[in-house]
């Protein structure tokens, strides 16, 4: 089985980072360069989901 690289980077947009409710980034999963998948943070009627430590609950949403 061969090793895939990924790379995972700030998304940014022409107005700056892309960020989410609490502030922090918005983060693209890219894969020879092509984004496959962003990372945010998971938000629900209540607000942003969180951890028994307080950090927010990360969701990975897939694209294409």
């Amino acid at each position: 089985m061969a090793d895939e690289s990924l790379e995972i980077k700030n998304k940014e947009s022409i107005l700056g980072n892309e960020t989410n409710e609490d502030g922090s980034p918005v983060q693209e999963v890219r894969k020879d360069g092509e984004v496959v998948a962003e990372i945010r943070n998971k938000e629900s009627i209540f607000g942003t989901e969180k951890n028994e430590d307080g950090s927010p609950v990360k969701e990975v949403v897939k694209k294409g």
